[in-house]
């Protein structure tokens, strides 16, 4: 493939008019202003950011060359427009007072030498250049694109960056390692962390925090039993960091755990520094052959709505929040819980996919007029969304047969049932039902979000 790296002048970069984040745009003071209206906030805090520490060096802005002599930008939009604008206030619309005030302020801190030339990756061709773009901006893609960090990562990395110490994760990496336990991919630890914090629970487990770290006023075996515990009290479904928010919700977490034989009394030892502790290496995990998957288990078995070995990558945020919460959930106990928010997922599923693709057409409508047409609903919605995931093969046959089946079938009729699960208070759903209605949609949501 070829491609070269070279600084290209600020004023042959070009804002991409066809940027896949919003409908085409017939020029650049359009892209522009619609980058504004969207992105407004973001494009300005990156602005910022590099008035403050500078350019990204480990991300390269990817363009390709037009015949007039123009280089196209194919990722870097945002950080190419906040470039402009801060070099060339009157950019902004002049209708938008906001950012026509923010960009002048901008402009008078600029030192114009270091954006009159940009590096850029210079692709041959736009097809080549849409090859790495859409490595960057799909997800996991089975190990081919990036992943993103968790917060145990992020806490980790902050901390080296910092040179500070940051006890949620020491305790954690600590006990994990002491006591064997695997680690588990997004661990809470804002929850640990919430619970270090509280006296009553540094009371009940012995230990301090100073700025090396944690450390332990007791023996450092019966803390490290009773800290596995409460790393798997939080692991599993009963806790979540709501079960936290005050002092007296961690008084009666402590309290009931008293009943079951934890928190046991303690004498005050030789005060042991956590950061001073020979750390174990690092276990390899033992992995089954890959022929050797293990079989997803019974529906009529399974406790949690969506089956815990379901892995997307849903990158707006809430109904990540929301997918995560329903593999956690225990739809044989709550299961009208379940039911109103696999609806709400479905909902925001459908609208996120509505406007991530709004400018493609199916039966003649462009998505964007059928996200904002209210006459519209969840059932017409749907439809459109799967037209699309067919035309474009995000789909087989099987998976939209599937679909409409259970749109249309009488006995089911997917979205009545699902608006009666959230308006009808006589209406109550079957815990395997839910189940099953999960296993059928599954494909579903896996295009919306692949």
């Amino acid at each position: 493939m070829g491609f070269e790296r070279k600084k290209i002048g600020l004023g042959k970069l070009m804002i991409s008019t066809d940027n896949p984040r919003f409908k085409e745009t017939k020029d650049q003071n359009e892209a522009i202003a619609i980058m504004l209206a969207k992105k407004g906030d973001e494009i300005y805090n990156m602005a910022r950011d590099m008035l403050e520490v500078g350019q990204n060096p480990t991300v390269d802005i990817s363009v390709y060359a037009s015949p007039d002599g123009t280089y196209k930008v194919k990722d870097g939009n945002r950080r190419v427009t906040a470039i402009k604008l801060m070099m060339h206030p009157s950019l902004v619309p002049k209708a938008d007072k906001v950012n026509k005030k923010r960009y002048k302020e901008l402009n008078g801190k600029i030192d114009r030498s270091k954006y009159r030339y940009i590096d850029c990756i210079v692709f041959d061709d736009e097809n080549e250049a849409d090859l790495w773009v859409e490595r960057n901006h799909s997800g996991f893609q089975n190990g081919i694109g990036q992943v993103q960090w968790d917060a145990i990562q992020k806490k980790r990395f902050a901390s080296k960056r910092s040179n500070t110490v940051d006890p949620a994760v020491q305790v954690y990496d600590y006990v994990t390692a002491q006591r064997g336990i695997e680690a588990r991919d997004k661990f809470p630890i804002t929850t640990l962390e919430r619970l270090l914090r509280s006296t009553v629970f540094r009371d009940a487990m012995g230990y301090r925090i100073e700025d090396t770290g944690v450390i332990v006023e007791r023996d450092t075996e019966q803390f490290l039993d009773e800290m596995a515990q409460v790393i798997e009290d939080i692991s599993g479904d009963d806790y979540t960091v709501r079960n936290f928010m005050t002092t007296d919700d961690i008084s009666t977490y402590i309290s009931d755990r008293r009943e079951a034989g934890r928190f046991r009394p303690y004498e005050i030892s030789e005060a042991f520094h956590i950061s001073e502790a020979e750390k174990p290496p690092e276990p390899i995990p033992v992995k089954a052959p890959s022929e050797a998957v293990p079989c997803r288990m019974p529906t009529s078995k399974r406790q949690t709505l969506i089956p815990k070995d379901v892995d997307m990558d849903i990158r707006p945020e809430k109904i990540n929040d929301i997918y995560d919460e329903l593999k956690k959930l225990n739809v044989n106990s709550l299961r009208n819980c379940g039911s109103v928010m696999l609806r709400v997922f479905l909902d925001l599923s459908i609208n996120y996919y509505l406007e991530e693709y709004e400018d493609h057409v199916v039966n003649k409508r462009k998505l964007s007029e059928v996200r904002t047409n209210t006459d519209f609903n969840l059932d017409r919605r749907m439809n459109h969304v799967l037209d699309d995931l067919k035309n474009l093969k995000k789909i087989d046959d099987s998976i939209y047969k599937t679909i409409h089946a259970i749109m249309r079938d009488e006995n089911l009729q997917l979205v009545v049932e699902l608006n009666q699960y959230v308006h009808n208070y006589h209406f109550n759903p079957k815990t395997d039902d839910l189940k099953v209605l999960w296993n059928n949609l599954e494909g579903f949501f896996r295009a919306i979000f692949s």
